[in-house]
């Protein structure tokens, strides 16, 4: 029988941030789970940045990818500012394709 490939998913919230990290495969369902999280934190933070850390991604599915950028496109009037970091190059480069904007991918170090 064949391990099922899930994600982990963080939440922290400190003085007007929210830190999101995710660790493990990144598929369709996973992003789902994600696209669900944002929409409950959406209900209870206000005026907040939102940064997304991707650094614990082992494996990305192009349709999670799809998910995931559209719902962090989706997130541009509720949160004042969104970040995504640990993102390698080649990941990147796919997620600007799925409509992330260059102004919404950071470089940061958390």
């Amino acid at each position: 029988m064949a391990k099922k490939r899930s994600i982990n998913l963080k939440i922290m919230q400190s003085t007007g941030n929210v830190f999101m990290r995710i660790e493990g495969h990144l598929d369709g369902s996973g992003a789902c789970q994600v696209e669900h999280a944002l929409k409950r934190l959406q209900e209870k933070t206000r005026n907040c940045r939102l940064i997304f850390d991707l650094s614990g991604i082992r494996n990305f599915e192009h349709f999670g990818i799809a998910i995931l950028a559209k719902s962090i496109r989706g997130q541009k009037r509720h949160f004042q500012e969104i970040s995504v970091t640990g993102l390698q190059a080649s990941t990147e480069s796919i997620f600007r394709r799925f409509g992330v904007e260059n102004d919404k991918i950071a470089h940061a170090f958390l």
